[in-house]
C-alpha cells in the first residue's frame, strides 16, 4: 500500500464512520491527523529533496 492508497483508505474510513454512526466524534481524528500531517511531511519532503521530480 503506498502513500496516496493510506490517504483514500483514511479519508473513506472517516466518511464511512461518519455516514453509518450515529455519534461518530472520533472518527474524525484520522482526518484531522491526515489534514495536519500531510503538510508538514510535503515541507519536510521538499526539504530534503528540493527537486520536484
Amino acid at each position: 500500500m503506498d502513500r496516496t492508497e493510506l490517504f483514500l483508505a483514511i479519508i473513506a474510513y472517516t466518511l464511512i464512520v461518519q455516514t453509518f454512526g450515529g455519534k461518530a466524534e472520533g472518527a474524525m481524528l484520522p482526518l484531522f491527523v491526515l489534514l495536519f500531517a500531510l503538510p508538514i511531511y510535503v515541507v519536510v519532503h521538499l526539504y530534503r529533496n528540493p527537486s520536484l521530480e
